[in-house]
């Protein structure tokens, strides 16, 4: 971990294919004090996790798709798969929006990082300010704030 990089990892386990997790650490980093200011921390992470549990596969189906996997050479995990893909297009489409409305006032950006079967959500200082915690209206996300 780089100095300017804060990182929260999962709190479940991965669907290995992918490495993507159905949820990430809500806790606060005290690193991030100087940048964001908890509320908005804990709204982001609330509907990332949210986003992620809506379109995550049931347990049923994922343990046909693993338990299945060698007699069917791995096309069990095509279902889940797709399941899969779309939490990540619309977790991608919430740390967009969060970084669009959020990066230049606060030099945060967030992002979704994924490798070797894992992943994490890592939060990025893009420049050496911190303290761009002002008095802001919090902007609409469809039915969330964000």
């Amino acid at each position: 971990m780089h100095q300017n990089q804060i990182i929260l990892p999962s709190t479940s386990f991965p669907f290995l294919p992918t490495g993507l997790s159905p949820s990430y650490s809500d806790k606060y980093p005290p690193s991030l004090i100087p940048y964001i200011e908890k509320p908005l921390f804990d709204e982001t992470i609330q509907i990332i996790n949210a986003d992620l549990g809506a379109f995550w596969p049931c347990l049923p189906l994922r343990l046909f798709a693993y338990l299945c996997c060698p007699c069917t050479l791995g096309l069990s995990l095509i279902c889940p798969y797709c399941c899969i893909k779309d939490a990540e297009i619309t977790v991608k489409r919430d740390i967009k929006r969060f970084n669009n409305l959020h990066e230049e006032r606060t030099g945060i950006r967030l992002n979704l990082k994924k490798g070797c079967g894992k992943s994490w959500l890592e939060f990025e200082i893009v420049n050496g300010r911190g303290g761009g915690k002002g008095e802001i209206e919090v902007p609409m996300m469809g039915n969330h704030a964000l």
